[in-house]
C-alpha cells in the first residue's frame, strides 16, 4: 500500500486570518481537540507501522496555522512525536504559514518541531491574496516585514507562488528580481492555479492560458540559469534532477509524482481523511472516510474513492493523450484535482499539459548541451566547494580583554573567573600588548573569562595592536552588543577574524547560555560580520548534552554563511559551570555516535576541538599543539603550556595500551571527566573505531 515513507498532510483548522479569492477551503472556525487528535494519529501510525512505514512527514497546513495558539501547536506535535517513537516510525514536521500573524512568540515551536524552518506563499503581483482590508500591494509588504523578521531570527523561509493573469504581463527578468533581489528569498517555487471549492466561481479569472504560461515558465529558466544566486527554484531544479540523477536523488513535487495515493494523504479537522488538502476542501463528497468514526485506517484507504484515485495512471494511458506523449515518466498526467476541476475528471491530463512540455523540452536542451551549467546546482556539490580555513602564525597571545559576561553558560569553565572588570584593566592590556610585540608574538586572541564587546575600549586595543605591527588578530563574541558600527570600527582598527559563539538553534541557544534572546543576538552578530566579508569568520559550538541532537541541522545552517570559513564543534573543560552541570555535558561514546553520520564531504567546514581522535576519525581536528601560549588573566599568569590541553587532559592508559597512533597529536581526554567515567569507554570506543 505505503513504501518505507509516507507524508500526512494535516489540516486541524480551516481557520484563517485571510480572504484569498482563489483559496479552495472552506473557512470555519474550530479545531482539532487534543483528544481527537491522539486517537486520530494513534490509528493512523498504528496502521503505517504495520505497513512497514520507516518515516512520516507530517505538513501542517491550514486554514491558517497561525490562527492557533503555538502552545497547541507545540503540545500536538510532542503528542506525534510520542505516538511515532511507540511505535518505531521515524517523524518530521513542516510548517505552512501565510505569516501575516508571525511574531517571535511562534520561534519556540517553529524550531522545536519544524527545525527552524516555514514555508509560505507569496505571489507577484498580488491579485488575489487579502488579509484585512490591504490591498494586494499592502499584503506583499506586510508579508515582507514579516519574512525580514522571522530571516532576521534565524529562521528560513521558502516561497510558493502562483502564478495570474498580472503575472503574465511581468516581464520574467523583475519577476526573479522582486523575489530575489527585493525581498529577499532563496527557496522558491511556483505552482499552477486552478478553481475548486469556494473558489470555483472564478474559473474563468484562475485558469491561465498554458501556452503563454509555458513560454513565461521557460523564460524564467533562463533568467535563473543566466544568474549565479545560488537560488533553489522549482519546478526547474526538482526536473533537472530527474533528468540527470534520477528519481531516487530528485525532490518531486506532488503534481509530477507517478501516483499520489502511493505516498500521502490528508487528515483534516474532523477527522476526515481525503487524498490532499485541495480535494478535502473542494470535493468533500470524494473524502475516504473518517478516523473519527473508524478504528481502521487501512479500511479507508481501500474505499471507493482512494481506489478510483489510484486506478488513474492505468486510466491515463487507455483513455487519454498521455499515453503517447515522451515526457509521461516526467509528468505522469500531472495533478489530478487540477484536472478534475478543469475537465470534470481527475481521469484526465494536466490542463497544463502545455506548460509543462515547455518546461521539459527547456530543460532538458540545457542538460543536453550543458550539463556544466547543472553541476554546482547540486547541495553536495555546492557544499563541498567550501574550503575549511583553521590555524595562525605561532607564538600567539590571549587577552582577557573582559571579566564581565551577559550569559551564565552551563558549560562555562572560567565561570569562577567572573568579576567587575578592575579599574586598571586598561593599563594591564595595554602593558599585556607591548610585552607581546617586544617578543615578536604574531597573533593575538582577544577573549575573556566574559564578553569582549562589554569593553568600550575593545576597538582601542585592536587598534593599538596594529599599529604596533601584529596583524594577526582574533576576537570571540556571544554576539552582544556586536552592532553593524562596532563591527565596522572593529575591522578598521585591524581585526578581521572572528569566533562568533552559537550553542544551538533558537531557545536551544539560550537554554544552554542561560539568557532568553541570546539566539537572536548571536545570529544578527553572525550576520552583520559574514555580510561584511572578514578575512574568517568561524562557528564555534560548544558540544554538549542538550545540543547533540541538532548538530547535524546546525552544521548545515551555517553552510549557509558564505563567509564562513569554520565550524568548530568543542568539547568543554570540566571546570566551574561545566563541572558543576556535568550531567549536562555529553559521553564520548554519544558524540561518537552523533559524528558518525557527519561526512566531511557534506560539512566540509567543521572541525574538531577538544575532542579524542577516536570519537571521529573521518573529520579534522584541532591537534594538541606543543607550544607555549602567553596569557594575562590573573597577575600570576604569563606563559602557559598548551601541551596536554593547558593541562586539563590526559592520555588515558587504554590509549597507551592500544599503541595508538594518534597519541601524539590527540589531545586526550579531560582529567575530571575520566575521574567521572572511568577508562572502560575508552577501550569500546579504541576497539569500534
Amino acid at each position: 500500500m505505503f513504501g518505507p515513507q509516507v507524508s500526512i498532510i494535516f489540516v486541524p483548522t480551516f481557520g484563517c486570518n485571510c480572504d484569498c479569492g482563489y483559496c479552495f477551503e472552506p473557512k470555519a472556525p474550530g479545531t482539532l481537540s487534543i483528544e481527537d487528535l491522539e486517537t486520530i494519529f494513534r490509528r493512523s501510525f498504528s496502521y503505517l507501522a504495520d505497513c512497514r512505514v520507516k518515516q512520516v512527514d507530517i505538513y501542517w497546513q491550514g486554514g491558517e496555522i497561525m490562527t492557533l495558539p503555538p502552545e497547541w501547536v507545540l503540545e500536538a506535535g510532542l503528542l506525534m512525536n510520542t505516538l511515532a517513537e511507540d511505535r518505531k516510525l521515524g517523524i518530521g514536521h513542516f510548517l505552512q504559514s501565510n505569516l501575516m500573524d508571525y511574531d517571535p512568540s511562534w520561534d519556540t515551536v517553529v524550531w522545536r518541531l519544524f527545525e527552524g524552518s516555514i514555508g509560505s506563499s507569496l505571489d507577484f503581483p498580488n491579485v488575489h491574496r487579502r488579509f484585512r482590508d490591504m490591498s494586494g500591494e499592502r499584503y506583499n509588504e506586510r508579508w515582507a516585514n514579516k519574512f525580514a523578521e522571522a530571516k532576521a531570527r534565524g529562521l528560513d523561509i521558502s516561497v510558493i507562488s502562483v502564478p495570474n493573469q498580472a503575472t503574465l504581463s511581468v516581464a520574467p527578468s523583475d519577476f526573479y528580481r522582486y523575489y530575489v533581489d527585493e525581498v529577499g528569498v532563496k527557496a522558491i517555487q511556483l505552482n499552477t492555479p486552478f478553481a475548486a471549492g469556494p473558489a470555483s466561481h472564478m474559473a474563468g479569472n484562475l485558469q491561465l492560458d498554458a501556452a503563454s504560461l509555458g513560454d513565461f515558465m521557460v523564460g524564467l529558466l533562463e533568467v535563473w540559469l543566466s544568474r549565479d544566486d545560488k537560488i533553489s527554484l522549482d519546478p526547474f531544479q526538482a526536473i533537472m534532477d530527474r533528468m540527470t540523477l534520477g528519481d531516487a536523488h530528485a525532490k518531486v513535487q506532488c503534481f509530477f509524482c507517478p501516483n499520489c495515493v502511493n505516498g500521502f494523504f490528508c487528515i483534516g479537522p474532523d477527522g476526515a481523511v481525503a487524498q490532499c488538502d485541495a480535494w478535502l476542501g473542494s470535493y468533500p463528497e470524494r473524502n475516504f472516510g473518517n478516523l473519527l468514526e473508524s478504528d481502521d485506517l487501512g479500511k479507508l484507504m481501500v474505499s471507493p474513492n482512494r481506489m478510483s484515485l489510484a486506478a488513474r495512471t492505468a486510466n491515463l494511458l487507455r483513455g487519454s493523450e498521455c499515453k503517447d506523449c515522451e515526457y509521461l515518466s516526467l509528468c505522469n498526467g500531472g495533478c489530478p484535482i487540477r484536472a478534475m476541476s478543469a475537465k470534470g475528471s481527475p481521469d484526465r491530463a494536466d490542463p497544463y499539459c502545455e506548460t509543462y512540455k515547455k518546461i521539459f523540452a527547456a530543460v532538458e536542451e540545457h542538460v543536453r548541451t550543458d550539463r556544466k551549467v547543472w553541476s554546482v546546482r547540486g547541495d553536495l556539490e555546492a557544499e563541498g566547494a567550501r574550503k575549511l580555513i583553521w590555524g595562525w602564525p605561532e607564538p600567539g597571545a590571549v587577552v582577557f580583554s573582559s571579566f564581565e559576561c551577559t550569559n551564565n553558560c552551563i558549560f562555562c569553565a572560567p565561570a569562577h573567573d567572573r568579576n567587575k572588570n578592575p579599574p586598571d584593566l586598561d593599563r594591564e592590556i595595554f602593558d599585556f600588548i607591548t610585552k607581546c610585540v617586544d617578543d615578536r608574538v604574531k597573533t593575538l586572541f582577544f577573549t575573556g573569562s566574559g564578553e569582549p564587546t562589554l569593553n568600550p575600549a575593545l576597538v582601542d586595543y585592536v587598534r593599538f595592536a596594529k599599529e604596533n605591527g601584529i596583524d594577526n588578530l582574533f576576537m570571540f563574541t556571544n554576539g552582544f552588543g556586536m552592532t553593524q558600527e562596532l563591527a565596522e570600527s572593529l575591522m578598521a582598527a585591524g581585526m578581521k577574524n572572528f569566533w562568533v559563539s552559537i550553542h544551538g538553534l533558537g531557545d536551544m541557544h539560550d537554554r544552554i547560555v542561560r539568557r532568553k534572546g541570546s539566539f537572536v543576538e548571536a545570529y544578527r552578530a553572525l550576520t552583520i560580520l559574514n555580510d561584511l566579508g572578514p578575512d574568517r569568520l568561524s562557528v564555534n559550538t560548544c558540544l554538549n548534552a542538550l545540543n547533540l541532537g541538532q548538530i547535524e541541522r546546525f552544521a548545515k545552517k551555517v553552510l549557509s554563511f558564505s563567509s564562513v570559513t569554520a565550524h568548530c564543534l568543542c568539547l568543554p573543560e570540566w571546570d566551574g559551570n561545566a563541572y558543576v552541570n556535568r550531567a549536562k555535558m555529553c559521553r564520548l561514546e554519544a558524540l561518537k555516535q552523533r559524528l558518525s553520520n557527519m561526512a566531511q564531504g557534506r560539512f566540509p567546514l567543521t572541525i574538531l576541538d577538544n575532542v579524542p581522535y577516536c570519537v571521529a576519525p573521518h573529520l579534522p581536528h584541532v591537534g594538541n599543539v606543543r607550544n607555549d601560549v602567553r596569557i594575562k588573566r590573573r597577575d600570576s599568569d604569563e606563559m602557559v603550556s598548551n601541551e596536554d590541553n593547558m593541562g586539563h587532559n590526559i592520555t588515558p592508559k587504554p590509549c597507551i595500551e592500544a599503541k595508538c597512533k594518534n597519541i601524539d597529536i590527540c589531545v586526550g581526554v579531560d582529567r575530571r571527566y575520566l575521574e567521572e567515567y572511568g577508562e572502560e569507554e575508552m577501550r569500546l570506543l579504541l576497539r569500534n573505531p
